[in-house]
């Protein structure tokens, strides 16, 4: 699967909102912190730090959330619910280090 990273849509925020991970992993619910839910569908938030995740046929798979603080960027991830434990994640975190590593240029 390859992924593409594109600026963050209300749409998509909107569906990643509404994801549910089972059991334990329900922890990466939006809905269980509101203030990561308030910060991803704040539209301010969508130019400069969360990225939507798309693949070959523009379906969302995923985001990405960089938080660049000098030369160093913090990411944070999250992947559909259904596609978890499929062997992707791997993959999936590469195509965020080389993104972070081409937009932002950390040390």
């Amino acid at each position: 699967m390859q992924f593409i990273l594109s600026p963050m849509t209300e749409r998509d925020a909107t569906r990643i909102a509404q994801w549910h991970y089972e059991g334990i992993y329900s922890f990466y619910d939006m809905d269980q912190d509101p203030d990561d839910l308030a910060e991803l569908l704040d539209p301010g938030n969508w130019v400069h730090l969360y990225r939507s995740v798309l693949d070959e046929q523009e379906e969302l798979v995923g985001f990405f959330c960089f938080q660049p603080d000098g030369d160093v960027v913090e990411i944070g991830l999250g992947l559909r619910p259904d596609l978890t434990g499929r062997g992707l994640g791997r993959a999936f975190v590469e195509a965020g280090l080389a993104y972070a590593y081409a937009e932002y240029k950390p040390a």
